[in-house]
């Protein structure tokens, strides 16, 4: 019998690691708050991160989050909140935003699976947290 039959075959197996408290708390980057996935217009497929509040959206290359397409004022909107609950905000753009097909007026509460138009980019809300 060779030294070759008495090898296993660990083809697959993946190491155990031991789980540690202090892995969790000090290296797990925070969770982001929402993602908008554009569904319509120019950037359409592109998936926008939600990671610090308040976070401006503009086609503005210095916006928190970037809208590339010319329907989209460069300082459109703003979000605010925290893991409660996020509200947006028109920054007086000049196409408008809609949530649910209807014209903002003020601050609104977003909720899950709402749809916000920027200009006439439609983006799908999906909360984190």
């Amino acid at each position: 019998m060779s030294d070759h039959d008495d090898a296993q075959d660990l083809t697959g197996v993946l190491p155990i690691q031991q789980l540690r408290l202090s892995d969790l708390l000090d290296g797990d980057p925070p969770l982001p708050h929402a993602v908008l996935v554009v569904l319509s217009g120019p950037a359409r497929g592109t998936t926008l991160v939600v990671g610090a509040l308040p976070a401006e959206i503009g086609r503005a290359p210095e916006a928190d989050l970037v809208l590339e397409d010319d329907t989209v004022s460069r300082h459109h909107a703003v979000l605010r909140g925290d893991r409660g609950g996020l509200e947006l905000e028109d920054l007086g753009s000049s196409n408008g935003t809609n949530i649910n097909g209807n014209p903002m007026a003020g601050a609104l509460s977003l909720l899950d699976g709402d749809l916000v138009t920027f200009g006439s980019a439609t983006c799908l809300v999906k909360r984190i947290g």
